[in-house]
C-alpha cells in the first residue's frame, strides 16, 4: 500500500493544481507497477492498494516509484513524498478486491512510515533473504505495536542505492513518554470542551485555550493530553514558558521537554535543527503560558511553518494572534460542574462531609459567589476544615465585597478570583502571610531550607514548616513531585508579588533570596568540573526559574551581587543548552558594574569568554577574555591573570593564530608554576599538547599530553582529566595506535557520559569510529559514524568536523559497501545517545 504524506497540506497550497499533481504521481505509479507485472487493486484519493506474485518483484516497484517520485518536477516546485508499506500473507477475494487481517496488517504498516520511506514485515523480509535485488537491503527496525493489530509486529526499512535512508521514528503506538505534570485532581465539568478542542486540533496545527488566571487552561491541557495520547504516535510533551521572557529561548525549551540532546536550539539554525527534528511527527506539543511572550509568539508560527506534523495546544491569558491560529476561550465551569468541583475539593479536607438541601444551596451559593472558577471554588473548599458550607457561603458573600481592592479596570472573572485569593490570605497570620509573599521569588517552587534562608525571621519565631503547612491548608501553596519542595501557580504567585512590594519587605526578601542563590552558584562552580558535577547541574537546574527571576532582579539593583550567581554557573548554563541565556545574563550585567567593580568585571568577562568560546563565536570570546587579561592585570592577581590568559589562549588558536597561542600558554604556564598551582600548570600542559598536535608535532603531543594526564591523577577535576586522556587518545590515534588509544578514550568516555556533556561525546565517538576503522571493523565504523553525524545534525555541534577527529577514509568504506554501508549508518542514527555510548564502549545494553 502507498499514500502520499501531507497531501491535504498539498492541496491546499496548490489548489486546482493539486489534480495535475495527483495524475503524474498516479501515472508514476500505475508505470512501475506495469513494468514488474503488479496488479493494483484499488486507488482511494492518493492511495494504492497493489498486489504482487512475488516479493522481489513489490520491492523493485516500490524502489522504482520512490526514484521516479524524486527524480520527477512537480507543481509549484513542491516535494511530493510517498510512503509505502509491502506485507506478505494470504488474500481472500471478496468481490473485486481482498479482505482480511492481512489487508489490515499491510494498511497499518504502511500508516506507520515516512514519506520517502519503504517498511517491510518480517514475512516479506524471509522471502528476500538470498534474493534481494541488486544495491537493496533492509535495516531492522525492531517490534512495534501498530493500531488495531493484537501483536507487536518486527519491521524493517527497504534501502537501495540513491534513496533516503534516515527518517524520524515510526509512527507507531510505542509513542514517546515524555515528562506531564501530575494534575492535583480530577478534572470536572469539562468533557464537552475536552471534545471540541480535540476537533479542532484534528484540523488546525495552532489551537490556543483563553481565559482569565484560575479559569483552568492548563489543567485542561494536561487533561487533553492524557485523552490525546494514542492520536499522537510520536509522543505529548509539556512545555512550561510562564518564566520565559526572551521569545527565542521558546525552541530550547521545547526541545528540553523533547529530552533532545543538550544544545542551543535558538536562532535560525537552531530552529531548523529543531524543525528537521520534529518534521513528519505526530506529536503534540503544550506550550504553558505563553501570554508574555507578546508579538515574539511568533517564534511559534516560525516554528509549525519549517516543521509540518506535530500540532501546538497553547494556554495563554490572550489570544496569540498568528495566522494559524484557532482560538477556544475556556470559560467558568456551569453551576453543576462547579458544585461538585466544591465537593470532590472539600472531601479531601473532610472526608464525612454531608450535603443536605441546606448545605448544598449553600455550595451553590460559594460556587456563584466565586464566579465559577476553579481555582477559586478550589479555594473556598479548602475552608470546610473550620467552616460549613453556610458559615464559608455567608462569609464569603460580605468579605469579597470588601476585599475587592484590585485595578477597577480588570475584567469581572478575574477580579473575583483576585478578591477570593486576598480572602485566603486574610485568613492568614502574620507569619504565614511573610511566607506566603516570600513565594513571589519562588517561581521554580521551594524547599522547606530555601525558604528559611530567605524569609524574614518573625517576631514570634514561628516554625516555617507550620507556615508552608497553613498555606498549603488554603490552597495558595501546593508540594511539588519532592518530599519538601513547595509551589505556587503564576496567579497566585502574581498576588504574592504584588503584596510582598506593599508591605515594604521587597527588598529585603529579594536580596536574601540573591544572597541564598550567590552561595550556591559559589559552591557549585567549582565542582562542575569534578565528579559531582552530574549532581550539582541537577540542583542548578531545579533552582534554574529561581535563577532567572534572582539575576533580573539582581541585576537591576545590585551588579555585584548579580556577578556572584551568572559568573560562577556559565558551565551550567553551557552543559545544559542555556547558551544564548547565559551569554545575555552575562552581557546586561557587565553593562551595569560600575568602573570600580573590577573583581566582579574581572569574573563576568571569564565567564562570557567561555560562554562565546562554545557558541563558537570565538572573535567575542577573544574580546572577552583579553578584557579579562586587562582587568587582571589591573587587579594585580597572578592567580587571575595566569587563569584569563590561559583562557585567550584557545580562541586565539582556534582562529589560527598557533605562535600567539603558544605564548599566552607560556605566560600561564609559568605563573602557575610559581603560584604552585598544579592543576593549571596541568591544564597549560593539555593545552601545549593540543597546540603540537594542531602543527604536526605528534612525538611532542604525546609527552605534553601524558604528563598532563599524571599531574591530574588525584586531582577532584574530572572534567580536566577527561579532556587530557581524550586528547592524549586521539594522538595515539594520529599515529595509527589504536590499542593505546583505546584504553585512554574510554576512561575518558566514561567521566563524561554520565553528565550528558553531548560535545564530548561526539567527539570521543570520532576516536572510536577511527579505533574501527584502523582495525578494519567496517561495520562498527559505519553505525558509529551514522550515530556521530546525526547527533552532529541534530545538535549543531561542529567541533567534532576539525580534520584531526576525522574518522580514516569514511567515505571510500561507505561506497564500497554500497547499500549494506547506508543500513549500517541509519543503524547508527536510529540508537539514542546511551544506546551508542553504550556500543561505543562495548557494554550489554
Amino acid at each position: 500500500m502507498t499514500d502520499i504524506e501531507g497531501s491535504t497540506r498539498l492541496l491546499a497550497d496548490l489548489g486546482t493544481e493539486y489534480a495535475r499533481l495527483l495524475l503524474d504521481h498516479h501515472a508514476i505509479v500505475r508505470g512501475e507497477l506495469a513494468r514488474h507485472s503488479g496488479i493494483e487493486v484499488s486507488t482511494e484519493g492518493d492511495s494504492f492498494f497493489l498486489v504482487f506474485r512475488s516479493a522481489v518483484d513489490a520491492v523493485r516497484t516500490a524502489v522504482g516509484v520512490q526514484r521516479c517520485l524524486a527524480a520527477h518536477a512537480w507543481p509549484g516546485g513542491r516535494i511530493v513524498r510517498v510512503r509505502i508499506g509491502i506485507h506478505t500473507g494470504e488474500g481472500t477475494t471478496a468481490g473485486e478486491g481482498y479482505v482480511g487481517m492481512d489487508v489490515h496488517r499491510v494498511a497499518r504498516v504502511s500508516a506507520a512510515g515516512h514519506g520517502g520511506q519503504i517498511l517491510l514485515t518480517a514475512a516479506t523480509q524471509a522471502l528476500l533473504e538470498g534474493h534481494w535485488p541488486d544495491g537493496t537491503g533492509a535495516v531492522p527496525l525492531g517490534a512495534h505495536r501498530l493500531k488495531d493489530l493484537p501483536a507487536p509486529e518486527t519491521l524493517y526499512q527497504l534501502v537501495a542505492d540513491g534513496l533516503t535512508t534516515r527518517f524520524p521514528p515510526l509512527r507507531s503506538l510505542e509513542a514517546p513518554v515524555y515528562d506531564l505534570p501530575t494534575a492535583p485532581a480530577p478534572i470536572l465539568g469539562r468533557d464537552d470542551d475536552a471534545a471540541r478542542i480535540a476537533q479542532l486540533l484534528a484540523g488546525h496545527r495552532l489551537v490556543t485555550l483563553t481565559g482569565p488566571g484560575g479559569v483552568g487552561k492548563t489543567r485542561l491541557a494536561l487533561h487533553l493530553a492524557e485523552l490525546l495520547r494514542e492520536d499522537f504516535p510520536d509522543g505529548v510533551a509539556f512545555v512550561p514558558l510562564a518564566e520565559v521572557r526572551d521569545p527565542e529561548l521558546v525552541p530550547d525549551e521545547i526541545a528540553r521537554a523533547l529530552a533532545l540532546p543538550t544544545a542551543s536550539y535558538s536562532g535560525a539554525a537552531g530552529i531548523a535543527r529543531l524543525a528537521d527534528h520534529l518534521r513528519g511527527r505526530r506529536a503534540l506539543l503544550i506550550l504553558d503560558n505563553v501570554e508574555q511572550l507578546g508579538d515574539g509568539a511568533e517564534v511559534i508560527a516560525r516554528l509549525l511553518h519549517a516543521a509540518p506534523g506535530p500540532r501546538v495546544l497553547a494556554t495563554s491569558r490572550g489570544p496569540l494572534r498568528l495566522r494559524e491560529e484557532q482560538r477556544y476561550p475556556v470559560e467558568a465551569l456551569a453551576r453543576d460542574a462547579a458544585v461538585a468541583e466544591f465537593v470532590e475539593r472539600a472531601r479531601t479536607v473532610r472526608p464525612d462531609l454531608r450535603l443536605g438541601p441546606a448545605e448544598q444551596d449553600a455550595v451553590a451559593r460559594i460556587v456563584d459567589g466565586v464566579g465559577r472558577l476553579p481555582l477559586a471554588v478550589e479555594l473556598a473548599a479548602s475552608r470546610v476544615g473550620t467552616l460549613s458550607p453556610a458559615e464559608i457561603a455567608d462569609r464569603l458573600g460580605s468579605q469579597l465585597g470588601l476585599l475587592r481592592s484590585g485595578p477597577r479596570d480588570l475584567p469581572h472573572r478575574q477580579q473575583t478570583l483576585r478578591s477570593t485569593l486576598l480572602w485566603s490570605y486574610e485568613l492568614l497570620d502574620g507569619p504565614a502571610r511573610r511566607t506566603f509573599a516570600a513565594f513571589a521569588v519562588f517561581p521554580g517552587g521551594a524547599t522547606l531550607e530555601a525558604l528559611e534562608q530567605v524569609v524574614p525571621p518573625s517576631p514570634a519565631g514561628a516554625d516555617v514548616l507550620e507556615t508552608v503547612e497553613a498555606l498549603v491548608d488554603q490552597g495558595l501553596v501546593r508540594p511539588g513531585d519532592g518530599a519538601d519542595r513547595f509551589s505556587t501557580l503564576q496567579v497566585v504567585r502574581e498576588l504574592a508579588g504584588e503584596l510582598l512590594e506593599a508591605d515594604g519587605d521587597g527588598a529585603r526578601v529579594w536580596r536574601r533570596a540573591s544572597e541564598r542563590l550567590a552561595a550556591l552558584a559559589g559552591r557549585a562552580g567549582p565542582r562542575l568540573v569534578t565528579a559531582e558535577r552530574a549532581d550539582w547541574l541537577d540542583r542548578l537546574q531545579a533552582e534554574h526559574d529561581n535563577l532567572r527571576v534572582a539575576l533580573a532582579w539582581a541585576t537591576e539593583h545590585d551588579p555585584v551581587l548579580a556577578a556572584g550567581i551568572a559568573a560562577p554557573v556559565w558551565r551550567y548554563w553551557q552543559m545544559r543548552g542555556y547558551l544564548r541565556e547565559g551569554r545575555a545574563v552575562l552581557d546586561a550585567v557587565r553593562e551595569r558594574l560600575g568602573a570600580e567593580d573590577l573583581r566582579a568585571r574581572y569574573a563576568v568577562l571569564a565567564a562570557l569568554g567561555g560562554i562565546a568560546y562554545w557558541q563558537r563565536d570565538l572573535p567575542a570570546g577573544e574580546t572577552a577574555c583579553a578584557e579579562a587579561v586587562r582587568v587582571a592585570e589591573q587587579l594585580d592577581d597572578p592567580s587571575a591573570l595566569a587563569e584569563a590568559l590561559y583562557n585567550l589562549s584557545f580562541p586565539v588558536w582556534q582562529q589560527g593564530r598557533m605562535a600567539e597561542a603558544a605564548a599566552l600558554a607560556d605566560r600561564s604556564q609559568q605563573l602557575f608554576a610559581e603560584l604552585g598551582d598544579t592543576d593549571g600548570t596541568a591544564r597549560t600542559l593539555w593545552l601545549h599538547g593540543i597546540l603540537a598536535v594542531m602543527t604536526g608535532d605528534l612525538g611532542s603531543a604525546e609527552k605534553l599530553l601524558a604528563e598532563s594526564v599524571e599531574r591530574h591523577r588525584g586531582s577532584p577535576a574530572a572534567f580536566h582529566l577527561g579532556w587530557s586522556l581524550r586528547m592524549l587518545g586521539r594522538t595515539l590515534l594520529l599515529q595509527g595506535r589504536a590499542t593505546e588509544a583505546r584504553s585512554r578514550v574510554e576512561e575518558s568516555m566514561r567521566l563524561f557520559a554520565p553528565a550528558g556533556d553531548v560535545s564530548a561525546v561526539l567527539l570521543h565517538l570520532s576516536d572510536f569510529a577511527t579505533i574501527a576503522a584502523l582495525e578494519g571493523d567496517d561495520e562498527r565504523t559505519l553505525r558509529l559514524a551514522g550515530a556521530l553525524e546525526h547527533l552532529k545534525r541534530l545538535t549543531g555541534t561542529d567541533l567534532v568536523d576539525h580534520p584531526v577527529n576525522a574518522i580514516p577514509s569514511l567515505a571510500a568504506t561507505v561506497a564500497r559497501h554500497g547499500a549494506d554501508g547506508e543500513r549500517l549508518l541509519a543503524e547508527g542514527a536510529a540508537m539514542s545517545i546511551a544506546e551508542v555510548v553504550r556500543y561505543a564502549l562495548q557494554e550489554p545494553a
